[in-house]
């Protein structure tokens, strides 16, 4: 079947699909690209990779995880064979950037006042974020996340979101506290201590932006 083939059968695939079905799949889709950009492989820029992920990801049982490790490893050029995977899915990373902005914003202040103002949770959420900032916190996150997925699986992606942002600013809490099981602990802590502290800080323009230490 030629890869002409087979995005014709993935869009009408898609497109006859039910609502809960499409989210499944933009969801296997976005994993994938998020893979293949983790191994330096640029989808944005090469029409043929990212026809051959969309294709692969809407023919295949994108809503699985079955499906997803079949996709992601045939583009990749390794066995075809569907492996279970750990915390490899889209919906485990969106949990861990999620995670990681709730911690970030709650356990920061808007300095409103002398005393350091409101904690930024109170009047701040995610869509508040500068652009640009978001596209950081995100890379960010995607090197940790695909660097330590093996300890990740030790406990789940919503603790190690959290804790990521936590352990890099040297917060009361974090990887180290005792949560975690060695070695995972010691290596997540010293990884995200590693990654270097970053604050944030209300613009004038009234969008959250981040800067570093």
């Amino acid at each position: 079947m030629s890869l002409d083939q087979r995005d014709r059968m993935a869009h009408d695939r898609y497109a006859s699909a039910d609502d809960a079905t499409k989210e499944a799949i933009d969801a296997a889709y976005s994993a994938a690209r998020n893979e293949l950009e983790s191994r330096g492989i640029v989808c944005a820029n090469d029409d043929r990779a990212e026809s051959l992920v969309a294709a692969l990801m809407r023919y295949a049982d994108a809503s699985s995880t079955t499906g997803h490790a079949f996709a992601r490893r045939s583009l990749l050029g390794l066995d075809t064979e569907p492996t279970p995977s750990g915390p490899e899915t889209c919906a485990d990373f969106e949990s861990f950037v999620r995670a990681y902005i709730v911690a970030a914003l709650w356990s920061s202040t808007d300095e409103s006042t002398p005393e350091g103002g409101e904690p930024m949770d109170s009047n701040y959420d995610a869509d508040d974020i500068a652009p640009e900032d978001m596209q950081i916190i995100r890379e960010e996150c995607r090197a940790f996340y695909y660097a330590h997925r093996a300890e990740i699986a030790e406990r789940d992606a919503v603790s190690a979101g959290h804790d990521f942002w936590l352990t890099r600013n040297w917060h009361g809490a974090g990887f180290w506290d005792g949560d975690w099981p060695e070695p995972a602990a010691s290596k997540l802590d010293a990884a995200s201590k590693a990654a270097g502290e970053r604050t944030l800080y209300i613009g004038d323009d009234g969008k959250v932006y981040m800067m570093t230490g």
